[in-house]
């Protein structure tokens, strides 16, 4: 059978290979650089199979043409599927059948709007594989299986052929009724298998030689079984046993492909887009403007400024900015200084001659004095916003944050919150009409 392989990787170079030993026409679709190496050393399976191609037939995208093929096997990351399709376009014929080697089903979709459903079949590999530091691929883990069928079901001529052609390469091969049921169930132990190495960063034997390690990856089979289940392919018992007993054998030096291209910093798919890296900005300094008694705060948008007090940042969303004047309610103080002043000045008045003269003066003063003091204190002019609160003495200025809709604009209306942030933690808010309390900042 005249064969396209795209990619001689893991996957594609191990059937590829496979194929080509037992004297089929076999065709790598690479690019230049894997071109050049395996010209130069052939492709060399080592591992659990020993097999060497010292010349096998490749084409890069620029030399391949339609050439009657009449097997495609696409065996290619999904991060370059898009330009894979675009490579193989010109080899596929009106009698070409496409099997796909990719993990999941998203791919499905992308082959069969580019060349149609009748020329793409369900394929599902399995095989333990990976690329050695010299660009040999190293079989791993002994199974070996090729499940090839019909995305509508049936039993058609080109499965039966493909199927012929695989076992006579020493490649088990299951012609299968239901195509994407056996991809669902491929999933579950692909997704099973790389959840567990990846996110644990080791093989399966570390994983399982860690305490709860082996309960962790029942715990994510289990997962990933419900998962095809509620979608319509509820996993086979044989099949969960075979993923069960591969993600928990003590000593397995078994990893997934995602698990070994992230620890070598290979892109995956699971890598998200690159960023730029975070620069954090200093918040810029401004200078306090004077503030003068009964001043109503000045209004507008602004940046973040570094408060005074140790309550952390004030940070604007947008909405508006005030500048408050932290000032203490001296109204109590004020009426105790009045009721004191006069009841010494009233004593002083009234004494006659208990005290001398210097001493009645000096004291009636100093009460008179406490009296005109109390007097400002507790009649001061008032800020706008805070009806009912006592004058205001000139202190630390704070950015604060008001709520929508709060925004005094006179008796009557709703109360101004005020609200300042931390740069860990809640902020505090307060209203002229509420105790301060634990706020949202």
């Amino acid at each position: 059978m005249k064969t396209l392989v795209v990619g001689a990787g893991a996957t594609g170079g191990f059937f590829g290979a496979r194929l080509a030993r037992a004297g089929h026409d076999v065709t790598f679709l690479v690019r230049p650089a894997r071109a050049a190496r395996l010209r130069e050393h052939g492709l060399r399976i080592t591992g659990l199979t020993e097999l060497h191609l010292p010349e096998p037939q490749l084409v890069t995208a620029g030399e391949l043409k339609e050439d009657g093929y009449q097997l495609v096997l696409l065996s290619v990351k999904a991060t370059a599927l898009q330009t894979a399709l675009d490579d193989l376009a010109p080899a596929v014929g009106p009698g070409t059948a496409i099997v796909p080697l990719l993990n999941g089903l998203a791919h499905l979709d992308a082959l069969n709007a580019r060349f149609g459903p009748p020329a793409v079949l369900g394929g599902v590999a399995k095989v333990v594989t990976t690329l050695g530091p010299e660009g040999e691929i190293v079989q791993l883990a002994p199974p070996v299986d090729l499940t090839v069928g019909e995305q509508d079901g049936r039993l058609s001529g080109r499965v039966t052929a493909i199927r012929d052609a695989l076992t006579t390469a020493g490649i088990p091969t299951d012609p299968t009724p239901d195509a994407v049921a056996a991809m669902w169930h491929k999933w579950v132990f692909i997704t099973t298998l790389a959840t567990v190495t990846a996110l644990m960063r080791g093989t399966v034997g570390e994983v399982n030689a860690a305490p709860g390690g082996t309960a962790f990856a029942e715990a994510v089979l289990a997962e990933c079984a419900a998962v095809a289940e509620s979608a319509g392919f509820p996993v086979p018992a044989p099949e969960l046993a075979f993923t069960r007993t591969m993600v928990t054998t003590p000593g397995s030096p078994l990893t997934a492909s995602l698990a070994r291209d992230l620890a070598a910093g290979l892109p995956h798919r699971g890598r998200a887009p690159p960023r730029r890296p975070h620069r954090p900005r200093p918040h810029p300094r401004r200078p306090d403007p004077p503030a003068r008694r009964g001043d109503p705060p000045p209004e507008g948008p602004s940046t973040p400024l570094r408060l005074r007090h140790p309550g952390g940042w004030c940070v604007p969303n947008g909405v508006e900015i005030r500048r408050e004047v932290r000032m203490d309610d001296d109204r109590g103080a004020g009426i105790a200084m009045i009721v004191v002043g006069t009841l010494v000045f009233l004593s002083v008045l009234f004494s006659g001659d208990a005290l001398p003269v210097m001493g009645r003066a000096f004291t009636g003063a100093v009460a008179l004095i406490s009296v005109i003091m109390g007097f400002v204190m507790s009649m001061g002019k008032k800020v706008d916003g805070d009806e009912g609160r006592g004058p205001r003495r000139r202190g630390p200025l704070t950015l604060c944050r008001v709520s929508p809709g709060s925004r005094p604009a006179g008796p009557g209306r709703s109360p101004v919150r005020w609200r300042c942030g931390s740069p860990g933690g809640p902020g505090r808010s307060s209203s002229p009409s509420t105790p301060r309390g634990r706020g949202s900042g």
